[in-house]
C-alpha cells in the first residue's frame, strides 16, 4: 500500500495515511491527510493499483473548515464499515494546534461522500470534543468514542449524523 500511495497520489504533496479498512472483495480503502487541511479517501484493489471507479478517478477528498487541521499520524482515528458497504471515519481534528476537536466522514459504496450525512458527509463535534474511534450499530447510527474536555465522550449519532437525543444526555454520554 505504501509504494501504491506514493507513486499514485498527487505529485509533491505530502499524504499520511491514518487508517485503512479491508474489504470483503480483498480491496482496501484508505483513509488519510492531504497536507492536513483535506482528508482523503482512496480505494486499492487487490492487485495493488487504484480503483479509477471509487469518488473521482480513484479518490474522494473533503476540504476542512477554516483553522481545522487533521494533525499528524500521531492522532486518533477510527474506520468503520456499515452493512450497506458505506464507510464512515472518526478522526481527531487539531484547531489552534491542540486535539481539541472531532469530524466524522461518510463516504458511500462507490466513494462518494454521503450527501444524507451532516454537511455532504461531514460532521464536526461541538464545544472541545474529540472523536477518536467508533463502532456501526446493524440500524446504520454510529457509535463514537473520544474525548470531550477533562473526561471522556461516547455519542450514538443517527444514520444521518445527527445525535441520537434518547441515548444518554441528548445522544451523548460522559
Amino acid at each position: 500500500i505504501g509504494s501504491v500511495t506514493i507513486v499514485q497520489l498527487i505529485p509533491d504533496t505530502s499524504f499520511v495515511l491514518r487508517n485503512l479498512q479491508v474489504q470483503a472483495d480483498g480491496s482496501v480503502v484508505i483513509f488519510g491527510a492531504l497536507e492536513s487541511k483535506q482528508a482523503l479517501f482512496a480505494r486499492v484493489l487487490p492487485d495493488n493499483t487504484l480503483d479509477l471507479t471509487f469518488g473521482t478517478k480513484g479518490f474522494t477528498t473533503f476540504n476542512l473548515t477554516d483553522g481545522h487541521l487533521l494533525g499528524d499520524r500521531h492522532d486518533r482515528s477510527g474506520m468503520v464499515a456499515r452493512t450497506d458497504g458505506s464507510i464512515a471515519v472518526a478522526v481527531e481534528l487539531k484547531i489552534g494546534g491542540k486535539n481539541n476537536g472531532g469530524a466524522l466522514f461518510s463516504i458511500d459504496v462507490n466513494g462518494t461522500p454521503e450527501n444524507t450525512f451532516g454537511d455532504k458527509g461531514v460532521v464536526y463535534s461541538e464545544g472541545e470534543s474529540s472523536f477518536q474511534g467508533l463502532a456501526a450499530r446493524p440500524d446504520g447510527k454510529l457509535l463514537v468514542i473520544g474525548r470531550r474536555e477533562d473526561g471522556g465522550l461516547v455519542a450514538l449519532l443517527t444514520r444521518e449524523g445527527t445525535p441520537d437525543r434518547t441515548y444518554g444526555q441528548l445522544g451523548q454520554g460522559y
